[in-house]
């Protein structure tokens, strides 16, 4: 019975709510079921460290690129000059329940993205 096996149901997915300690986070980043998502993309100027980043599920980080790539390609074109992203924790979970995302200029948007409920 491995460190995380209480936080997974039957065959099921690894319970988010309950990553609440460092010691299972790292764990779930060693194996994959998490990973480091930074609020500020790279590109942008955010930084490569803790007070840019969460951790999140690889289907998260996946998403979250595809609307950093939007909101990229529209700072390309001039039409957007703001960008915001912001997790939403409960609980004491160290695993955002979501991440909102405000992009704004000419052209906005904002997106959440569902982590866990």
């Amino acid at each position: 019975m491995g460190l995380l096996s209480f936080l997974n149901k039957k065959d099921g997915p690894l319970e988010l709510s309950k990553i609440r300690s460092k010691k299972l986070l790292e764990q779930a980043l060693k194996t994959g079921e998490l990973v480091t998502v930074y609020l500020t993309p790279l590109v942008f100027g955010g930084a490569e460290d803790d007070s840019n980043a969460v951790y999140a599920p690889p289907a998260t980080a996946k998403m979250k690129e595809r609307c950093d790539d939007m909101a990229e390609k529209l700072f390309v074109k001039g039409d957007v000059n703001y960008y915001a992203a912001t997790p939403h924790y409960k609980s004491k979970s160290l695993v955002p329940s979501s991440i909102k995302i405000k992009v704004g200029g000419d052209t906005s948007f904002e997106q959440t993205i569902q982590i866990w409920q």
